[in-house]
């Protein structure tokens, strides 16, 4: 990242701690929708929902520093697309990544600090 004035740090700080204060949210979100793909099975509409939800979170926690979830967020996305795409893999893997992201955000108690 390129270096940042005082305030421009500080601002961007303000957002960063805004983002994480949202990302419980946005992994419950995700949760939700994997499991009821995992229950009733998938259909276009719930992989296309799931796909944006997740795809968000690869681009804005990669944005943030958050490379662990990014990339936990990412496998997640490219099984969303695959199914989409017409793999004859399972939608209840959704529910097995969707967890996992679950559990990288909750393992990440000291994320890195801005520059």
């Amino acid at each position: 990242m390129p270096r940042l004035t005082g305030n421009q740090r500080e601002t961007f700080e303000a957002l960063r701690q805004a983002y994480l204060a949202e990302v419980p949210a946005r992994i419950a979100a995700i949760r939700e929708v994997a499991l009821r793909l995992g229950r009733r099975g998938a259909t276009r509409g719930d992989l296309e929902e799931l796909r944006t939800l997740v795809h968000r979170l690869v681009g804005s926690s990669a944005i943030f520093g958050l490379q662990e979830l990014s990339a936990s967020a990412r496998a997640l996305e490219d099984l969303t697309t695959q199914l989409l795409e017409g793999s004859d893999r399972s939608a209840s893997e959704l529910d097995s990544l969707a967890a996992a992201l679950e559990a990288t955000w909750a393992a990440g108690t000291a994320f890195p600090r801005s520059e």
